[in-house]
C-alpha cells in the first residue's frame, strides 16, 4: 500500500497539493477531505475548481507563510506553517493548516504542500445535504451571524458582514476586532460583551453603532449567546447583529409625532383655558375701563383726570397680557392678508431705532424685490421686534452687532428636524426666511430647552411672554421657528413663512363721515350687569338713548314692546338662553338694515367666520375691554356701512 492509499484511509481531512501555473492539483487526499471538497472521482481534482470556497489571496498568504524560514533556536521538528479558511461543499467552515513538504534529507520538495483541515465552527448533525441547506440559511440571512472563540477571534462570519463592513468573511476568520483595525471603543465594547457571556453563561443583548463602508453610521442590535457542548463546555459564542437603523428612524419619527400630538393637545387645553380667562377677565376689565373713561370725561380736576388715565392704561395693559396668553396658545387675534415682508422689515427697523442701545449696531439686509406672505401684520411685527430685542439684550452692556437677513428658501425637511416647529409646507415649498443673528452671551442646552416657556428668563423674574407669544404666533401662521445657540458664541433664530403670491392688501382708507349721528335709539344686550351698565353709560354719554337687555330672549321682548325700531344694536356674543349670533339673525329678520356692533371677550378671529358666513352687512366687532373712544369709533363704523 503506497502513501496515497494510506492517506485515503485517514479520518482527518488531509491532502497533498501541488500548485501549478493555472491550477492547484490535489495529488492525494483522505476520504474526509474528498468529502469536504464534494469530489468522489478517481482523477486528482483541481482545488481551485472544486466545490470548496476560499479566498485566493488568503491561500497565497498561507503558502508564503509556509515557505518562510524557521526562526533560529526553534526545535528540530519545527516547520513553517500558514493557514487559511475554506467553506466545504456543505457550507461549513474549516481552518486549513499549510506546511511545505520536505524530503528525508531535509531538502524541500518542489512545490508540494500538506493541507490539514480542522472543523472550525458549529453545525447541526446530519449529512452533507442537511449541512448544505443549513449553510445556505446562514449565508442568506440579512443579519450578521458570527461565531467567536475564547480569544475573541472570529471562527465564522456569514456574507452579511460584507455589506456591513465592506470586507469579505475570510478577512474576519481567525482575527479579533482589534486585529481588524476597528476603533478601540468598539473593540472594548465587543470584548466586554463576549467576556461577560463566557463568564456568566447568560445571553448578552446590547445596541451599538457601526460605520458603513460609505461612512454613514448604522445602528445594530446585538445578541450574544453561549454555545454549550454535550460535556457542558463552552468554547465558542454565537453572535448575531441586526441592522435597526431604519427601525430606529421610524421609532424616532413616531416619538416625534407623539410629542407633537402631546404638544398640540397641551396647546389646545391651554387655548381653552386662555380663552376662558380672557373672556371673563376682559368682561371685568370692560367695566373698569369703561367707568374710568366715563369718569375721566367728566373730571374737571387735572390730577384726577391723570389718575383715571393711568387706570385706563393699566386696564389696556392687562388686556394685552390676555392677548399674549392667547397668542402663546396659537389663538391670538389674526387678520391675515398678503403683506410685503421686505417693506415690513424696513418699517420694523425704523421703529426699533429708539429701542436699540447706541453700542449695538442693527444691520438689516433684504432684497430689493417684494417678498409676499399671507400674515397678520401687527402679530408678525411683534415677532420681529421680539426676536431683535432678544438679540440686543444678549449683549448686556457690551457693544455688538445684530444681523437681520430676509431671504427666499425652499423647505427641506431634514434641515428642520431639530426645529422648535417646522413650517407647514410640502417638501420643496417656497419659504421666506428671516434670520436674526447675534454674537452675544449664547445659551446652554438647559436654557435653550426652556427659552419659549412663558415668563422664563435668565435675567430676572416676571420677564413676560415675548418669545412664548412669538412661538404661538408662528404656530398660528403655519410657520417654522428654529434656534441655534452656543454659550459665548451667540444665537441664531430662523423664522420661516410660506411665500404667497399677490399684491399687498391696501389699507382701508375710506374716510368716515365727519358728522356722525349723536342721537338715536341703541339696544345694548349683555348678561354681565357691570359690563351692561358701563356700556349703557358710555353710549348715553355719546348722545344716544339706550335700552338694555340681559340676553337674547329679553332683547326680542324689548323689540316687541317698543313700537319704534332701533337705530343700532350692541350685542354680547356669549349669553345664556340665546347667544349673540342667534339674536343677530333674529334682529336682521325684523330689521334687515339694522347696524350691529358685536362685542366679546374672545378675539375677533375666533368668531369672525361665524358672523361673516351669511355675508352680514353693517356688522362691526369690538373686543372687550374697550374705552369710550374705541366704542365711539365702532358705532361710527357700523352706521357708516349703511
Amino acid at each position: 500500500m503506497d502513501a496515497a492509499e494510506l492517506l485515503v484511509a485517514v479520518a482527518t481531512p488531509v491532502a497533498i497539493v501541488e500548485p501549478g501555473a493555472e491550477r492547484l492539483l490535489v495529488t492525494a487526499a483522505s476520504g474526509s477531505f474528498r468529502c469536504m471538497m464534494g469530489h468522489a472521482g478517481d482523477r486528482p481534482p483541481d482545488l481551485a475548481k472544486c466545490n470548496l470556497r476560499f479566498d485566493p489571496e488568503s491561500f497565497q498568504r498561507a503558502l508564503v507563510a509556509a515557505d518562510a524560514e524557521v526562526p533560529e533556536g526553534s526545535p528540530s521538528y519545527a516547520v513553517a506553517e500558514g493557514e487559511f479558511i475554506v467553506w466545504s461543499a456543505g457550507g461549513l467552515p474549516f481552518r486549513v493548516a499549510v506546511r511545505r513538504l520536505a524530503s528525508g534529507k531535509g531538502d524541500p520538495v518542489a512545490a508540494r504542500y500538506c493541507l490539514t483541515a480542522e472543523r472550525y465552527g458549529i453545525s447541526p448533525d446530519g449529512g452533507p445535504r442537511d449541512q448544505h441547506f443549513f449553510g445556505q440559511i446562514v449565508e442568506h440571512s440579512p443579519d450578521i451571524i458570527a461565531v467567536i472563540d475564547r480569544q475573541f477571534r472570529h471562527v465564522f462570519v456569514n456574507q452579511a458582514i460584507t455589506e456591513a463592513a465592506g470586507q469579505p468573511p475570510a478577512e474576519f476568520i481567525g482575527r479579533d476586532h482589534r486585529e481588524l483595525g476597528m476603533p478601540e471603543e468598539l473593540v472594548h465594547y465587543f470584548q466586554s460583551v463576549y467576556r461577560e457571556v463566557f463568564e456568566t453563561g447568560h445571553e448578552g443583548k446590547k445596541e451599538f453603532d457601526f460605520p458603513a463602508p460609505d461612512g454613514t453610521l448604522h445602528n445594530y442590535l446585538s445578541r450574544v449567546v453561549p454555545l454549550v457542548e454535550e460535556n457542558g463546555e463552552t468554547r465558542v459564542l454565537l453572535s448575531y447583529a441586526r441592522d435597526i437603523t431604519e427601525r430606529r428612524a421610524v421609532e424616532a419619527e413616531r416619538l416625534a409625532l407623539e410629542r407633537k400630538l402631546q404638544e398640540t393637545q397641551r396647546l389646545e387645553s391651554l387655548g381653552l383655558l386662555a380663552g376662558g380667562i380672557a373672556h371673563d377677565f376682559n368682561n371685568i376689565l370692560t367695566s373698569i375701563l369703561g367707568m374710568a373713561s366715563l369718569a375721566r370725561a367728566h373730571c374737571l380736576d387735572a390730577t384726577g383726570a391723570n389718575a383715571l388715565a393711568q387706570i385706563e392704561q393699566s386696564s389696556l395693559k392687562a388686556a394685552e397680557l390676555c392677548n399674549q396668553m392667547l397668542a402663546y396658545a396659537g389663538r391670538g387675534q389674526t387678520l391675515k392678508s398678503p403683506l410685503d415682508l421686505t417693506a415690513l422689515l424696513r418699517e420694523t427697523r425704523d421703529l426699533l431705532r429708539g429701542s436699540v442701545p447706541k453700542q449695538v449696531e442693527l444691520r438689516v439686509s433684504a432684497p430689493a424685490e417684494r417678498l409676499m406672505a399671507h400674515v397678520d401684520r401687527p402679530q408678525l411685527q411683534q415677532v420681529l421686534m421680539n426676536l431683535v430685542l432678544n438679540a440686543v439684550e444678549s449683549y448686556g452692556e457690551r457693544p455688538g452687532v445684530v444681523e437681520v437677513a430676509l431671504e427666499r428658501a425652499r423647505y427641506v425637511p431634514s434641515e428642520w428636524r431639530a426645529a422648535i416647529v417646522a413650517p407647514a409646507v410640502d417638501e420643496g415649498g417656497a419659504l421666506i426666511c428671516v434670520r436674526v443673528r447675534d454674537q452675544g452671551a449664547g445659551m446652554d442646552e438647559a436654557t435653550l430647552a426652556r427659552v419659549f416657556e412663558p415668563f422664563f428668563t435668565t435675567k430676572f423674574a416676571g420677564r413676560g411672554l415675548g418669545l412664548a407669544a412669538t412661538l404661538g404666533i408662528v404656530r398660528g401662521h403655519g410657520g417654522g421657528l428654529s434656534v441655534e445657540s452656543t454659550p459665548g458664541v451667540g444665537t441664531l433664530f430662523t423664522l420661516a413663512l410660506r411665500e404667497s403670491e399677490g399684491a399687498s392688501e391696501a389699507e382701508d382708507t375710506r374716510a368716515l363721515p365727519r358728522e356722525q349721528a349723536t342721537s338715536g335709539h341703541v339696544l345694548v344686550v349683555d348678561d354681565e350687569p357691570s359690563v351692561r351698565e358701563a356700556t349703557r353709560l358710555m353710549v348715553e354719554a355719546l348722545g344716544f338713548r339706550v335700552t338694555t337687555a340681559t340676553d337674547g330672549m329679553s332683547a326680542l321682548a324689548c323689540m316687541d314692546a317698543d313700537a319704534a325700531p332701533f337705530d343700532l344694536a350692541l350685542l354680547d356674543l356669549t349669553m345664556p338662553r340665546m347667544d349673540g349670533f342667534e339674536l343677530l339673525a333674529r334682529l336682521r329678520a325684523a330689521q334687515p338694515t339694522l347696524p350691529v356692533v358685536l362685542m366679546s371677550g374672545y378675539v375677533e378671529s375666533d368668531i369672525r367666520e361665524r358672523f361673516e358666513q351669511d355675508d352680514q352687512s353693517a356688522v362691526r366687532f369690538i373686543q372687550k375691554p374697550f374705552s369710550m373712544d374705541a366704542l365711539e369709533r365702532a358705532l361710527q363704523e357700523a352706521t357708516a356701512l349703511l
